[in-house]
């Protein structure tokens, strides 16, 4: 665990957002996604809520790797900091659609880490062409 982040992603079948209520929504957890034939193009929404423990701008970095470990996308919001009322624990809640290659059957790890590469959070999900 990190000092000044802690964390949670989830990988969901359909992650919404009700600007009204300022929440997010998430629908059917996913652990396994079926493509149609190698390569192919998955489709993941995924759900990340921070806790920040101390002030400040932050960087997190969400990245997906192949089940032989290499990095098939990844991206670094910038500018992490509180959006949630004084009242409520510092943190954020986003959620963001990533598209990556997928050249073979699975586990391919979603990990979410700081500018130090500390984890902060992981969700693992088995991609295969056939049906399980």
């Amino acid at each position: 665990m990190n000092a000044v982040l802690s964390g949670q992603l989830v990988v969901a079948e359909r992650v919404w957002s009700n600007e009204q209520t300022k929440e997010l929504s998430i629908e059917n957890i996913r652990n396994y996604l079926k493509v149609n034939t190698y390569p192919s193009v998955a489709v993941l929404e995924i759900w990340v809520k921070l806790w920040i423990m101390e002030p400040g701008d932050r960087s997190v970095y969400l990245k997906t790797f192949s089940p032989q470990g290499k990095s098939v996308w990844e991206y670094e919001f910038k500018k992490v900091k509180n959006m949630r009322n004084e009242k409520m624990p510092p943190g954020i809640d986003f959620y963001v659609k990533i598209r990556f290659v997928v050249q073979d059957e699975g586990v391919y790890r979603v990990v979410m880490h700081d500018r130090h590469s500390n984890l902060i959070a992981e969700h693992p999900v088995f991609i295969s062409a056939d049906e399980i």
